[in-house]
């Protein structure tokens, strides 16, 4: 029986997806293969109920390619555009105003550390205060590293997902920004990460916005489930799904290119 100070290992509980409000702002962090994709597009399967509508913005989408296959093309972009994000916005206040059915949407901002200057705009700290109220949002913030994470928000969130970190620095870091006050001693974080993050795919959740100071109620562990597709790998939905509502891909379907080259090849070809 693993024990973390006088916290043993039995008392962490599983995290409950459907504590996730249509509402809310969640910060995943996690290193290249740790699983932080694989739960993010989970996330966007397991509350497709709730969501008709949706919009990506992720650095990493020209290499990867992960959320266009289910998003649509149109909605996708591998580069931060203000102007878009505002739009986004603008949408759901007016949503939210004229009480639509279906007014909830879920927005991603994935692996934009290329620019610290993203995170920490205008922009995105007024969706982070104002998510909940009128946005009607749910935003998901992909960090690959707690260093990109700006100091105006790192404690914004209501939730935040943390996949296992081997770096050292950076684990004192997510210590002192999450985990201080539930878990003085480093060492003992430290086993817990170890402990509770060693299997793939599996992060601790701390929930930022609990009144407790009980490790128990504040921190649980998740792993999303996976898919096997007949290319025998483990995805994060089943095979041909895709997300929204009908009209939603369809205006994707006719006005995306999918033969498109990538930003990011026309820029080496034009070097």
């Amino acid at each position: 029986m693993e024990e973390w100070g006088d916290i043993k290992v039995e008392e962490i509980r599983e995290f409950c997806l459907s504590s996730i409000k249509p509402s809310e702002v969640l910060h995943i962090i996690g290193a290249p293969s740790s699983g932080k994709t694989f739960l993010e597009l989970f996330i966007a399967y397991a509350l497709k109920h709730i969501y008709p509508v949706g919009q990506v913005f992720c650095g990493t989408e020209d290499t990867q390619g992960a959320f266009s296959p289910v998003f649509g093309g149109a909605f996708v972009s591998s580069t931060y555009q203000e102007h878009d994000h505002k739009r986004f916005m603008s949408r759901q206040i007016t949503c939210s105003k004229e009480e639509c059915e279906f007014d909830h949407a879920i927005q991603y901002l994935d692996d934009l550390g290329y620019n610290k200057k993203i995170s920490s705009s205008e922009t995105v700290i007024q969706a982070h205060k104002n998510g909940s109220q009128w946005l009607k949002t749910l935003l998901i913030m992909g960090y690959q590293s707690i260093k990109d994470v700006p100091e105006k928000i790192v404690n914004a969130a209501s939730k935040v997902f943390i996949f296992m970190e081997k770096e050292d620095s950076n684990r004192r870091r997510i210590h002192k920004a999450y985990f201080k006050t539930l878990v003085p001693e480093y060492k003992d974080f430290s086993k817990l990460m170890n402990d509770i993050c060693g299997e793939k795919f599996v992060c601790l959740v701390v929930d930022l916005k609990s009144q407790s100071a009980n490790l128990q109620e504040c921190v649980t562990y998740f792993k999303a489930p996976g898919w096997k597709w007949k290319d025998g790998n483990i995805h994060p939905y089943p095979e041909k799904w895709k997300f929204g509502c009908r009209q939603f891909r369809e205006w994707s379907d006719a006005r995306h290119d999918p033969n498109a080259v990538p930003d990011f090849i026309t820029n080496i070809q034009n070097y």
